[in-house]
């Protein structure tokens, strides 16, 4: 079980959000964010229970996206080494 779907079913059963945050071992404003997201999906419990663990995590765990830098961009362009 995905740790979002634990999330979600403790959240659904009535635990305290700092309760459930002990639990899965996630910070209380990581939780929060997951809980507003799904809020806002406006998902039923039944829906979630029919999407599968990469699903979920895919629509409640926004993408990490890498800030874009021209400059910097190029910089690392010319030295390959220096960006692993």
């Amino acid at each position: 079980m995905s740790k979002i779907r634990q999330i979600l079913r403790l959240y659904q059963q009535g635990w305290g959000k700092q309760r459930i945050a002990q639990q899965c071992g996630v910070a209380r404003n990581t939780l929060k964010k997951h809980l507003a997201t799904y809020a806002a999906t406006g998902l039923s419990p039944q829906a979630l229970e029919g999407l599968s663990d990469h699903e979920l995590e895919a629509l409640i765990v926004a993408p990490q996206q890498k800030p874009t830098n021209q400059k910097l961009d190029q910089l690392l362009a010319l030295f390959p080494v220096i960006d692993k």
